[in-house]
Parts: structure tokens; C-alpha cells; sequence
């Protein structure tokens, strides 16, 4: 199976248009120590995952004009907020995502798979009433014989925006949370 590998860090975008950073900038406990080493780590992406990791990185309103070239007609769509069927109604959930939020930029930080599945690991950054956010997720991916998406399922914390727009409820959320969260054992 052919693929490509470049540096997470460098600052050209490769041929592909891929390009990542790691480690992302919410990295839930990574404090990098100040002793100037260098994190970099190596994005290896299969060729089968190319088309779809160019694709969102560097998302863009005028990247939906090749959304046929990346998705199958009949595409399935599905996240926390939607589930679709077909070209015209996932162009419809990326052209909303653009009016809702501003400043929407997405980097692709891993890719696995071969010519059937695959896993993009992403963060989006945005603007929402001014403030900035950051979404980490990942989309599990099924390809058709053309090499093209044909189902995309999406996976991300949806009681994050929730969270951040109702402080009563953001406070219940995070509660909640502690609750279910697992304890290690006593002498463990």
C-alpha cells in the first residue's frame, strides 16, 4: 500500500495539502516541558485517505465545489447534530457550519485506514459570538469502490457547545461528568 509521511511541523503544505500540528493546541494533560525539545512526529497518511484529509484540512466554502470528487452521491452523513443522505444535503451541513460560525479552520492531526475504512483524527478551531473554540473528533470513514466516501460518522463531545452557551447547564453537564468519571481503586 502506497502513502506519504511528512513532519507535523514543518511549515509547507505537501503536495497532498497535508498538514498537521501536534501536539494540538487542548491536548488534555500535556504540559511540554520547557527544554525546547522538539515534538514533532511523523503524519503518516495512506493514499486512500488522501483525497479526504485534504479535504478537511484547510476546510473552505470553495472546497464544496469538489465535494462529488470526495463523497459518493448517496453519501450517509452522521454526527451528534446530523444525519444525512446524499451530495446535496451534506453540501448543505458544511455550507451551514460556515454561516453559523466564523474563522472555521480544521487540521487533520492523524489518518489510519487502507481502501475500505479509515479514521480521521481533526480539530476545529472557530470564532462563535466572538469568542474562540476548539472541537476535537473523529470521523470514521467507509469508502466506495471509486475510492470516494460513501458514509462518514462523525464523533465529537456535542455537550461542549452546550456547556460553553448555558452556564447552569454547563455546570450540571460537568457534574454529571465527575459522576460517571471512573476511580481507581483503593491501592491501585
Amino acid at each position: 500500500m502506497r502513502g506519504f509521511s511528512t513532519k507535523i511541523t514543518s511549515p509547507p503544505i505537501p503536495k497532498n495539502g497535508i498538514q498537521a500540528n501536534f501536539p494540538p493546541k487542548k491536548f488534555a494533560g500535556f504540559h511540554p516541558p520547557q527544554s525546547g525539545v522538539n515534538y514533532a512526529m511523523a503524519l503518516h497518511c495512506p493514499e486512500s485517505m488522501s483525497p479526504i484529509a485534504g479535504f478537511f484540512n484547510g476546510l473552505t466554502l470553495a472546497k464544496l465545489e469538489h465535494l462529488g470528487d470526495i463523497y459518493s452521491p448517496a453519501v450517509e452523513f452522521h454526527s451528534p447534530l446530523h444525519q444525512t443522505r446524499g451530495l446535496p444535503a451534506l453540501r448543505l451541513v458544511y455550507e451551514q457550519l460556515f454561516q453559523q460560525l466564523q474563522d472555521v479552520s480544521v487540521t487533520v492531526t492523524d489518518a489510519h485506514g487502507d481502501e475500505r475504512t479509515g479514521f480521521l483524527l481533526w480539530e476545529m478551531c472557530y470564532q462563535d459570538c466572538g469568542k474562540p473554540r476548539s472541537i476535537t473528533g473523529t470521523s470514521h470513514l467507509k469508502f466506495a469502490r471509486d475510492g470516494r466516501v460513501a458514509a462518514q460518522l462523525d464523533h465529537w463531545d456535542a455537550s461542549s457547545l452546550v456547556a460553553d452557551e448555558f452556564p447552569l447547564l454547563g455546570w450540571a453537564v460537568r457534574g454529571i461528568k465527575r459522576l460517571v468519571k471512573t476511580k481507581p481503586k483503593n491501592g491501585a
